[in-house]
């Protein structure tokens, strides 16, 4: 029997309290650690595709499947999924005909089209039409024309993930190396809506245009392992409804295969950035090799008009140059002759100190526009699209590497035979035929005089004419301005003894017949004539220039000539080829070698350095 009397002592003092909360909060979170871990085993989910058959005990145990993320955002998102169950089952409908009746596949087109059970890729040289993803859904690839200024278009990526035996297909088109780590993200949904009866079309039409095909290729090996296999370490998922592509802003745009080089540790070459687009045989042709900065471009269009063959231009394009040299490029390929588009192949060389503002990538990335308005002049265009400034090299005080330049052109020349010339310097017209019936001669033992086995080039003397007068095109037409004084020799007011060959008063009245070609002098350079710098066609066999003198300092072509001259060459004037400079006379301003007065220093210092090295590697020769 209870007995009350026991509790008239007892207290319940706080303390009691905590204790019997403590152990009543243990208690309840054991239940609850209980019913996390095994809450599963007695619920049925609806989405599970594991469940058991109806007519077992709703009770039984059902495995733990573990399901991706995208199944259970497909479950949540079911009014999305059903637009893309729809376009899935309409697209089955239509191929399953297709592939009854074909085993294997191949496009007439030359495009490899590849299934990998429900995959399918349409693979073309730098386009895509429709990608289907692992499930058969098909990813839109959006048009290069609504590009922006980035160099990859990006769609924010969905944060869905897919299983692990889908496999992520990159297909690679056209991107450079370090291009490829760039993804795009397509999503199906901005773009399911209205797209169903596209969608069948195109695969149709893919279907139809399958053909046997023995040597069927794997998708595998059309992609680059490398790349697949940094993204999938990274676990970059994209759902099942998502393709992953590698695209490069520019891939529909005009191809363009550069190389570049590294000159003196100090420029940066692109050689064929722009890339002509006439077809030449170079083993009958002579390739005209110059350079010039951005305002010199404009004269390109005179001399394609006179030289039908290859044009072998380099630019000098530091900092902001190099993006006004590209549109103005362009410029000249729309709007100008269309020899320009054909004959000339454009090489862009900036300082390595001053690059591109943007970083290097196809030339059209630095176009401000894709269409010219051509009823506007160049320097208009230009002003229009707000970058006109041709200051950059002067208000950083480069001097300018002519001979870099010269080397670059040269060295990209496909033909045998070259002409280095200035880019102001005009040829006469008709060169390239009569010059090849003088080397057939020649081979043939009909020009005596010339010493074969001898090293020889073949100098174009050069003239100058009034800002008033039209340059000749012929030597009747030099010989009228020359004896009305409308034209000179080159230089004859700047340094007369540059370009003073032997016989010249002879040479500007000697009238050939039938626009032949012949032999009229040959010379050597010599002690007497050590300042003379002629320009003639070669071979790449001739030494090249000296790239440590620039074109401020003077003398970038004497060392060149020095070494001509211990090599024993021939130098053999063409009776009726020359070059004439673009209309205007130049006169000799002291200023001018004031503010030139650092260069010519530097320049002469590396001149004597170089003429050293000449007669150390080759011997001393009194007449040189």
């Amino acid at each position: 029997m209870f007995k009350w009397r026991y509790l008239r002592n007892f207290r319940l003092d706080s303390h009691y309290i905590l204790k019997i909360l403590i152990i009543f909060n243990i208690l309840l979170g054991i239940y609850l650690l209980f019913l996390s871990t095994n809450y599963r085993r007695y619920v049925v989910y609806p989405h599970d595709t594991s469940q058991t058959n109806d007519d077992e005990p709703k009770k039984s145990l059902i495995k733990n499947e573990q399901t991706s993320n995208d199944h259970i955002v497909e479950n949540v998102r079911t009014n999305q999924m059903n637009q893309v169950k729809t376009i899935d089952k309409k697209l089955d409908q239509n191929s399953e005909q297709q592939q009854q009746q074909q085993s294997r596949q191949e496009n007439p087109d030359n495009t490899v089209v590849i299934t990998n059970d429900k995959n399918m890729i349409k693979s073309n040289d730098q386009s895509i039409d429709k990608v289907f993803d692992s499930n058969n859904h098909p990813v839109q690839i959006q048009s290069q024309n609504n590009a922006d200024d980035s160099s990859y278009k990006r769609i924010e990526e969905d944060e869905k993930s897919i299983d692990e035996n889908d496999k992520l297909k990159i297909e690679m088109l056209g991107a450079k190396p370090d291009e490829q780590n760039s993804i795009i993200h397509m999503d199906l949904d901005s773009f399911a809506d209205g797209k169903i009866n596209d969608m069948i079309e195109a695969k149709d039409n893919q279907n139809n245009n399958k053909k046997d095909n023995s040597a069927k290729e794997s998708l595998d090996d059309l992609l680059n392992k490398d790349v697949i296999k940094q993204i999938m370490d990274h676990n970059l998922h994209v759902k099942k409804n998502f393709s992953q592509l590698i695209i490069p802003d520019n891939i529909n745009l005009e191809p363009s295969s550069w190389t570049t080089e590294t000159r003196g540790n100090k420029y940066q070459a692109l050689k064929n950035y722009i890339i002509g687009n006439g077809q030449f045989d170079y083993s009958r042709t002579i390739t005209l090799t110059t350079q010039g900065g951005p305002g010199f471009l404009h004269h390109a269009e005179q001399l394609c008009l006179r030289w039908d063959g290859p044009i072998s231009l380099a630019v000098y394009a530091p900092g902001e140059d190099f993006q006004l040299s590209v549109n103005m490029i362009y410029y000249l390929r729309q709007c100008a002759n269309e020899c320009i588009a054909k004959h000339v192949f454009w090489h862009l060389v900036y300082d390595i100190a001053f690059p591109p503002s943007a970083k290097i990538s196809g030339p059209n990335s630095f176009l401000k526009t894709n269409k010219f308005d051509c009823t506007k002049s160049l320097d208009e265009t230009m002003k229009i699209l707000k970058i006109d400034n041709i200051d950059f090299r002067s208000n950083k005080s480069l001097p300018y590497p002519i001979n870099i330049l010269r080397n670059v052109a040269r060295s990209s020349s496909k033909s045998k035979y070259l002409l280095a010339s200035d880019i102001e310097l005009y040829p006469n017209i008709g060169i390239i035929p009569a010059f090849f019936d003088l080397i057939e001669r020649e081979q043939k033992g009909l020009l005596p005089v010339i010493n074969v086995k001898s090293p020889h080039v073949y100098v174009l003397p050069i003239f100058e004419v009034k800002a008033t007068k039209q340059p000749p095109k012929t030597k009747q037409e030099l010989s009228k301005l020359f004896k009305s004084k409308d034209a000179i020799f080159f230089h004859r007011y700047v340094c007369d003894e540059c370009q003073n060959f032997p016989d010249r008063n002879i040479w500007i009245n000697d009238i050939p017949k039938n626009n032949t070609l012949n032999i009229f002098r040959i010379t050597k350079r010599t002690h007497d004539r050590n300042q003379w710098e002629p320009l003639y066609i070669g071979t790449n066999d001739e030494p090249f220039y000296d790239e440590r003198l620039t074109w401020e300092g003077k003398r970038d072509k004497m060392s060149q000539m020095y070494q001509m001259c211990l090599m024993n060459y021939d130098l053999l004037i063409l009776d009726n080829a020359f070059l004439v400079h673009a209309p205007g006379i130049k006169k000799y301003h002291p200023k001018d070698d004031q503010k030139r007065l650092v260069y010519i220093k530097y320049n002469h210092q590396i001149y004597t350095s170089v003429l050293a090295e000449l007669r150390k590697k080759y011997g001393n020769k009194n007449h040189c």
